[in-house]
């Protein structure tokens, strides 16, 4: 065997034999619909007696993972979310506390869904870990309007139409159900990636590339959300992320690529 191919071996088996952490992405809808996406979701009263007995069944199959750190999306540095009002929720004193241009958030993933596996796996706080870049996509659509573009600008938009149909469909079915729908890799590959990968990029000629500017920040955006969760890991961890369905895509792939980490599959968590 050449020598180079000994070494490669050698490497490999040195990361592979060490101890390696877990991590899976759940992506998620946004509960409360605040209705800042280009496409978004309305589940409902999160808070009927339905809707959150399924919950109940989320937490349920997700905590048997047993997360030792839970990253979820909100900035990098907060304490707010990921200590304050968390332990206040714990101790039942949330709606007391909060302040009154966050209630809108009390019906939101991070507390109807993340508080509760924190709590199911024993954690005394949670790990912010997104990094906000811009998103201009406003800008780059007006950009190829303005350049002769109006047959991508319409592919978009009906593209963008198409997926807000599917959407409305998708939250009538259970919150299990609904969270298996965003988390399959069809729903990643044909509704997330190609509204980056397929419809962004055609917006722009020559030397002009407005949408692929907007792909560019949101890459970053998940390349650095994917930085601030190497910088919490440590070998013995399972690491839950929850953040939207949208950056699901893109963090699975950079996680599988790290050969020091173990990626596990949300499908698979939500399965019973």
């Amino acid at each position: 065997m050449p020598r180079f191919l000994i070494l490669l071996c050698c490497l490999g088996g040195l990361s592979l034999s060490a101890q390696r952490p877990q991590v899976s992405v759940l992506g998620l809808l946004h509960l409360h619909n605040p209705g800042r996406d280009a496409v978004n979701a309305d589940v409902g009263d999160i808070r009927s007696p339905q809707r959150q007995a399924e919950l109940r069944e989320v937490v349920d199959l997700v905590g048997r993972f047993k997360p030792t750190k839970i990253a979820f999306e909100f900035a990098k540095g907060d304490t707010l979310w990921s200590d304050y009002y968390y332990q206040a929720w714990l101790e039942n004193r949330l709606e007391e506390v909060i302040d009154p241009e966050d209630e809108y958030l009390l019906t939101s993933e991070i507390v109807q869904l993340a508080y509760p596996l924190a709590r199911a796996a024993g954690l005394d706080h949670l790990d912010p870990i997104d990094a906000f870049t811009s998103f201009p996509l406003d800008s780059a659509l007006a950009h190829a309007e303005t350049h002769g573009q109006t047959d991508e600008v319409a592919a978009f938009q009906k593209y963008l139409g198409g997926m807000q149909v599917a959407l409305d469909s998708l939250v009538q079915l259970t919150v299990p159900d609904l969270l298996r729908a965003v988390n399959s890799r069809f729903f990643g590959a044909s509704m997330n990636q190609a509204f980056y990968l397929r419809h962004l990029v055609d917006l722009g000629q020559r030397d002009d590339y407005p949408g692929t500017y907007v792909v560019e920040e949101w890459y970053a955006r998940n390349l650095r959300i994917f930085t601030n969760l190497h910088r919490i890991m440590e070998p013995e961890d399972r690491i839950l992320v929850l953040f939207g369905a949208g950056h699901k895509e893109i963090l699975d792939d950079l996680i599988r690529d790290r050969v020091d980490w173990d990626w596990v599959d949300s499908s698979g968590l939500l399965s019973k």
